[in-house]
């Protein structure tokens, strides 16, 4: 018959590999409806949203890891982020497992870089955003933050085009939530329904900016709320 000690450490282990295997099942099946009871609105609190285009790992995974880190981001936005290094960068930044899509408007089918969301919030509802002209150009999901819940997308878009206008069409469709963009517009965004926000976000009207900052060099971050 085992010890006391023995089946106080099994039950621990249990309850731990439990809630562990119950947290990434949350983001690895991202595909889900966010709660019913959860409503369309900015959280109550602030948060932190980072927006880093990291050109293929040309700064090194390291440096990249370092400057996201002091940042103490609660959702990250990635735009040429290489497949592979996910598991990496999320495993390092404590967030739930990514929501990612290769740059298929940029790179073709066979793209091994792309566009993800790193959240340590659930995310829901995630998807591709597929370009009229052929492949994605960004990913977005459903973010839930207490009871509140809002649109996240991370984009780069093409040189040339109308994907922020599908972008458009496709939100107005989802019933205008409200929502943060982030990523890389590669030209002057063309009129459209949102305000920008530093060089790298655009907003829906029901959030608040309350400080942003970075360079085309670093991450670019804001910290918004209602």
């Amino acid at each position: 018959m085992p010890s006391t000690k023995t089946s106080l450490f099994f039950l621990f282990l249990l309850v731990f590999c439990g809630g562990f295997f119950a947290l990434l099942y949350a983001n690895r099946n991202y595909h889900r409806p966010p709660p019913a009871s959860a409503v369309w609105s900015p959280p109550d609190k602030p948060i932190r949203i980072v927006s880093c285009n990291v050109q293929h790992n040309r700064r090194g995974i390291d440096q990249i890891l370092d400057d996201l880190r002091k940042l103490e981001p609660d959702i990250v936005l990635l735009q040429e982020i290489e497949k592979t290094e996910l598991s990496q960068l999320t495993e390092a930044l404590n967030t739930l497992p990514a929501i990612y899509h290769a740059s298929e408007n940029l790179a073709g089918r066979r793209a091994s870089w792309g566009n993800a969301i790193l959240s340590k919030y659930p995310l829901y509802d995630g998807s591709t955003l597929p370009s009229a002209a052929g492949g994605s150009f960004g990913v977005w999901a459903t973010a839930v933050v207490g009871n509140a819940k809002f649109k996240i997308v991370s984009l780069h878009l093409a040189p040339a085009g109308n994907e922020l206008a599908q972008l458009a069409q496709t939100w107005q469709e989802a019933g205008a939530p409200p929502i943060i963009i982030g990523g890389v517009f590669n030209h002057e965004p063309t009129i459209h329904p949102w305000t920008a926000t530093g060089t790298s976000f655009l907003i829906s009207k029901e959030w608040k900016p309350i400080e942003t900052g970075g360079t085309d060099e670093k991450p670019i971050w804001l910290l918004i709320g209602k």
